[in-house]
């Protein structure tokens, strides 16, 4: 499709966040324009009944957090974090995620610090997380970590689900650690059946 000819993504979200009576809402990006940054909603602004949230295509934070100023009544997102440079996790107020009780995110080369905040901002009832990461850091693989995090943070979490997939060309970073492996095997994990998949592609 030739670039005049693209859709800017921005006027899309303005007049979907019009319609009253919308719910839920999957919006995917293929061939959208650079975009142009979507503006914070204004106190006078009409703002949507979206409860259910599905974006198919990455964002940064900030893109993020402008969407999030439309639709305070979301309780179900899920969404993929493009990186950049500077995640700008702290765009994101907390006020915004207070009413989420389901999240999933997909997520490459996101320092496992700023996770850390962007977890924080999450409300204490949250009752499903599922997060999809696909990078080689390995504090992700700290579960007795994520194991306090949760404890911490998350007393009412029912449902947690964590996919860690790296792709890689060198066969020594091919095998996990059997010892990162052994601390998903414990009461805690096993207990509240919490699920976990470990995967790794070696490219020869």
């Amino acid at each position: 499709m030739p670039f005049h000819q693209l859709i800017d993504l921005c006027q899309i979200y303005l007049l979907i966040f019009t319609l009253p009576k919308l719910k839920y809402l999957k919006i995917i990006s293929h061939q959208f324009k650079d975009p142009v940054p979507l503006p914070f909603a204004t106190d006078n602004q009409q703002l949507s009944m979206i409860e259910h949230l599905i974006i198919d295509y990455s964002i940064t934070f900030s893109e993020l957090a402008a969407i999030l100023s439309y639709i305070p009544k979301v309780y179900h997102l899920n969404f993929w974090h493009r990186d950049i440079n500077y995640p700008l996790i702290q765009m994101i107020s907390t006020i915004a995620l207070s009413k989420l009780t389901h999240t999933s995110m997909n997520i490459s080369f996101l320092e496992f610090d700023e996770f850390e905040i962007f977890l924080s901002k999450l409300p204490s009832t949250l009752k499903s997380f599922n997060l999809v990461y696909t990078e080689k850091e390995l504090e992700y693989l700290d579960f007795d970590m994520s194991e306090q995090l949760i404890l911490q943070n998350f007393p009412q979490l029912e449902k947690f689900y964590f996919n860690y997939t790296v792709y890689t060309y060198d066969e020594d970073e091919f095998i996990f650690d059997g010892c990162v492996c052994d601390q998903f095997i414990s009461s805690f994990w096993i207990n509240r059946q919490l699920l976990l998949n470990l995967r790794s592609f070696l490219f020869l």
